[in-house]
Formats: structure tokens, C-alpha cells, sequence
């Protein structure tokens, strides 16, 4: 089976208190695009929230979505920080311990971030690993 590759956008956000939201729900329009099956949205415990959760084959993926309107403070990928990495991978068990038929999936971190003026989409699978 050949690896989907996660497709470029452009992300027609508008300047709007919901545009960490619309980033959300174009990532989930790009990762059933891609032919991934979408499991859950903001899964949320007492470790955080998941925005995505998606399975193809027997792999599930943890997606991060991030929007910032600028670059500014290190851009969109630097506000994935390690603590926040480790929030994920605690919300990511959690999520399978709720859903034991997971568990022996394989688990994948990836990130969509959107970012700036020209509201472009970078999918990065695999943005961190379980450590």
C-alpha cells in the first residue's frame, strides 16, 4: 500500500475570533482528502485536547492544528513546545486507554499549521515522537 501524501492548501481563513476553528475544520477536510478517516474531534481529558484524531490502516495520528497570523515569537511551529508535546502523547494514551481497540495501532504525532498572510497549510506527519 503506497503512503498518501498530505496535500498543500491554502486556507481561506477570514481576520475572526474563529479562525483557530476554521483552521480545524480545513484540517479535517484535508485529512479525509488525503483518504485518512477522521475518529475524533477536540477529544478533550484531563491532559488537554486532541483537535484530530485520524486512522488509516492501522496507524492512528494525534494532529496538532495551529494558526497564527504571523510569524512573530518564532512562528506557528515553535508553539508546539515540549511541555505541549507531552500534554499530546499523555491526551494520545488516555485516548487509547477510553478506546482499547486502538491499542495496538501504531500512533503517529503529526501538525498542520497554518500560518500568515498568505493562509497556507504545512501538514508535517510525524512532527514529534513519543518519547
Amino acid at each position: 500500500m503506497t503512503k498518501a501524501t498530505p496535500p498543500k492548501c491554502k486556507l481561506p481563513l477570514r481576520r475572526a475570533d474563529n479562525s483557530g476553528s476554521l483552521a480545524e475544520n480545513q484540517a479535517a477536510k484535508l485529512a479525509e482528502q488525503a483518504g485518512y478517516s477522521i475518529i475524533a474531534q477536540q477529544y478533550t481529558c484531563r491532559y488537554g485536547e486532541l483537535d484530530l484524531v485520524l486512522c488509516q490502516a492501522s496507524t492512528l495520528v494525534f494532529v496538532e492544528v495551529k494558526y497564527r497570523a504571523s510569524n512573530a515569537f518564532g512562528g506557528v511551529l515553535h508553539s508546539i513546545t515540549l511541555a505541549k508535546q507531552r500534554k499530546l502523547v499523555q491526551a494520545a494514551l488516555c485516548y487509547v486507554a477510553e478506546h482499547p481497540h486502538y491499542a495496538n495501532y501504531h500512533m503517529r504525532f503529526d501538525a498542520m499549521l497554518f500560518a500568515g498572510s498568505q493562509q497556507q497549510c504545512q501538514w508535517l506527519e510525524a512532527a514529534f515522537i513519543m518519547a
